[in-house]
């Protein structure tokens, strides 16, 4: 299975490396949105799954979780670099996605520490602002 798992990331890793030669958008875009959403559908099947079970604290520990596990990705990543500290070598957009990336962790822990009465569409203002935060966040990036 990790065979399969070390197999799948590298074809996604060049699935999307040839989206950035085919369409032109940049690195940021591409990694942000669509290789972001192939890594956070199966933490959000998990989530789903795990909440219609009963087990809310297992469905935001695993959503937690995995991005601890992905922002230590970066330490991988950086042994990896054959050019210096890949810390060093980010670009604006990629401090701004990291920026915003803390941003939308911040109003999480919002919604985790103030507890609403009333939420809209039993979406609480953690849930709306998390939307509007990453929406905005994609737009800049496009553009």
């Amino acid at each position: 299975m990790a065979l399969l798992v070390v197999a799948g990331g590298w074809a996604v890793a060049g699935a999307a490396q040839d989206m950035v030669v085919l369409t032109g958008l940049s690195a940021g875009v591409v990694g942000a949105i669509f290789m972001g959403v192939v890594n956070a559908l199966p933490e959000s099947i998990t989530a789903v799954a795990a909440v219609r079970r009963g087990a809310v604290t297992l469905a935001i520990a695993a959503v937690i979780g995995g991005n601890s596990l992905d922002a230590l990705n970066l330490v991988v990543g950086d042994i990896a670099f054959r050019g210096g500290s890949l810390f060093h070598a980010a670009r604006a957009d990629q401090l701004f996605l990291t920026t915003a990336a803390l941003l939308m962790t911040a109003v999480l822990l919002g919604g985790m520490l103030v507890r609403q009465r009333r939420a809209w569409a039993r979406v609480g203002f953690e849930g709306v602002l998390l939307a509007v935060l990453y929406v905005s966040t994609v737009v800049i990036l496009a553009f």
